[in-house]
Order: structure tokens, then C-alpha cells, then sequence
């Protein structure tokens, strides 16, 4: 847009079905903009970073998405769940989201002091066998079983959707970063546990630093990991 980089990137991994999965991914990022997700700062000539409001637009983007999914979840008797994992970048800022932990977001940095990137994870897990997550959810009146899954039934303690397990402590609160890309940030890497799960960070960084260095363009670079993984998993 006029010049300036904007883009947003997601994933959307679905439970108990994909229904949920799909309306996320058409609904999410409008009711980001609607509320207050402020697109136009990036042609300031002057831009001041409000990590604050943007920081709050995507935290009210994510809940209102949730409102209109779990609307359709009645309406349509869907009772399927999804996490997320989120990326806008405006220009020189990047904004990272996440609610569950079967979706991460993996940066490559090269260090300060120089050398070989490093991989760093952006997202944070969201599963109701962790202390925060178990504590919050037990004070909204719900349990956690003794095998860490919220109601006895799921193991990831935020999502959108999951009608049945809401009012237990099932939130749609993102966990965020909001940093600046600088000439030291290669790639963000954007993936469900199908992948991370196969890759750990680091092994997920080694491979596409093979590929970048390699030249290859970046949606060659996608297919390759995602070849890569089915390999792996029929090995």
C-alpha cells in the first residue's frame, strides 16, 4: 500500500473438525481493523510506534472473532474448536498473536554480535496442564483432569469456538508481540503443530536457511518443508 509493506499471515489449525478453522480465517482479520487496527499509520511521515493500541486492536479483534464463531457454533451446531497463530506486519513493525499450542510463530535473527541466526519462538503454548493456565481456568469455575486436559476432554486451554468448554475457562485471550524488523530479522515462520512437531525451532531454522541460501523463492521454499515433513512422518 502506497509504498509500504502490509501483510497478514495465519494459521489456523482446527479440533473436533475444521469448521471453526475455516470461519477464523475469514473472520479474524477484519474484526482486527474494525477494531482500531490502524492501517494508515504506516504512511506517516512521522510514525510513533503505539504498540499499545495496536497491541489492544488485536486483543479485541481476536474476542470479537470469537463472539461471531461461537454465534455460528449455535446457530449451525458446530461444536469443533481452533488455534491460531497470527502475523501483521505495517511497514517496519511486526505484530505476532497466538491463543492454543498447536500453532507457533518461529523468528530467524541473526545475533547482535553477528554470526549464525537463531530461532526464536514468538508464540506461547496455551494448555491447561500449565500452572498460569490451570490457575485461570479453575478461578472461571472449570477443572483441569489430572491428564491436563480442561473439562477432561481438550488439551490446548484457548481457542476460538469450543462452544462446550467456554464457560470452563476456554479463552480466546491471544498472547502478543510487537516488535521491530530490522536488517538483522530473516524470516517469521508461521506453522501448526503438523510441522512443529516434526521440526523443532531450531531444526525448522537450520532448514530454511538451507533453502534461502539456496535462492529459492518462498513459496518454493513451503512446499519444500511441508515435503520435507511428509517424509519424515512416512518414514
Amino acid at each position: 500500500m502506497g509504498g509500504n509493506r502490509v501483510s497478514f499471515f495465519a494459521v489456523f489449525d482446527g479440533h473436533g473438525g475444521v469448521k471453526v478453522a475455516a470461519a477464523a480465517s475469514e473472520e479474524l482479520h477484519k474484526h482486527v481493523l474494525a477494531a482500531g487496527l490502524d492501517l494508515s499509520e504506516i504512511f506517516l511521515q512521522e510514525r510513533s510506534s503505539n504498540a499499545k493500541s495496536r497491541r489492544q486492536a488485536v486483543s479485541e479483534g481476536f474476542q470479537s472473532t470469537d463472539a461471531v464463531l461461537l454465534e455460528m457454533c449455535k446457530r449451525n451446531e458446530w461444536q469443533d474448536g481452533a488455534t491460531c497463530a497470527a502475523a501483521w506486519i505495517l511497514g517496519d513493525t511486526a505484530i505476532v498473536a497466538n491463543i492454543g499450542g498447536d500453532a507457533k510463530c518461529v523468528l530467524g535473527r541473526i545475533p547482535s554480535e553477528g554470526g549464525a541466526p537463531k530461532a526464536i519462538t514468538l508464540t506461547r503454548d496455551h494448555k491447561a496442564i500449565y500452572p498460569q493456565e490451570r490457575t485461570r481456568i479453575e478461578k472461571s469455575g472449570g477443572f483441569v483432569s489430572k491428564d491436563g486436559r480442561l473439562g477432561g476432554r481438550v488439551e490446548v486451554s484457548r481457542s476460538f469456538g469450543d462452544p462446550l468448554y467456554k464457560s470452563a475457562g476456554m479463552s480466546a485471550v491471544p498472547d502478543m508481540k510487537v516488535f521491530k524488523i530490522t536488517d538483522r530479522d530473516r524470516f517469521l515462520l508461521l506453522g501448526c503443530d503438523g510441522f512443529f512437531g516434526v521440526f523443532n525451532p531450531d531444526e525448522a531454522l537450520s532448514a530454511v536457511m538451507r533453502h534461502i541460501n539456496d535462492g529459492r523463492p518462498v513459496k518454493n521454499i513451503c512446499e519444500r518443508l511441508i515435503n520435507e515433513v511428509r517424509l519424515l512422518i512416512h518414514a
